[in-house]
């Protein structure tokens, strides 16, 4: 029975290791982000892992696939405990494919969600547990909240998914 692992690969070898794998009738998930980039001068949109070298393989360890995915070109390992893999939840790959598109793109914010001045809490990251207010939009998947840490106000701009109405 085909169990849903996750595959750490070298830096910048997730595509080419999902290509791999579903040539090879593996079943892959990778969520992917939009970003904007400024490099020499021009602005252009290019699209990241959200996991940076990671990407979610659904493999039966009893059959032969499992060590064809160790042997990859550009995979590090099968994250586990020792030699053994570890299994991820279906509960989580169900809500990683929730916000995401067809084409595994996290899903843009619906910009009327929030209204301007609204207290967001966040729900990851190093400010897990504040509460801020929202200023407004970054980009498609970002927002701006302000937050008062130590008596002073900061403007951080925060992924979308990491935050919530309080």
């Amino acid at each position: 029975m085909e169990k849903w692992y996750v595959i750490n690969t070298k830096p910048h070898s997730e595509f080419k290791v999902i290509n791999y794998l579903n040539y090879n009738n593996i079943q892959t998930f990778m969520p992917k982000i939009l970003l904007n980039r400024s490099h020499a001068g021009k602005k252009d949109k290019v699209i990241k892992p959200l996991f940076p070298s990671y990407l979610f393989a659904a493999i039966d360890i009893n059959n032969s696939s499992f060590r064809k995915i160790n042997n990859t070109f550009g995979v590090k390992s099968i994250l586990g405990y020792g030699k053994e893999p570890a299994e991820v939840y279906n509960v989580v790959i169900d809500g990683l494919m929730e916000i995401t598109d067809s084409e595994g793109l996290v899903k843009n914010i619906d910009k009327s969600y929030y209204n301007i001045g609204q207290e967001i809490k966040i729900n990851d990251g190093p400010f897990m547990g504040f509460v801020g207010k929202f200023c407004g939009m970054k980009d498609e998947q970002r927002v701006m909240i302000l937050l008062n840490i130590l008596g002073r106000n900061l403007k951080l701009p925060l992924p979308g998914m990491h935050v919530s109405a309080y």
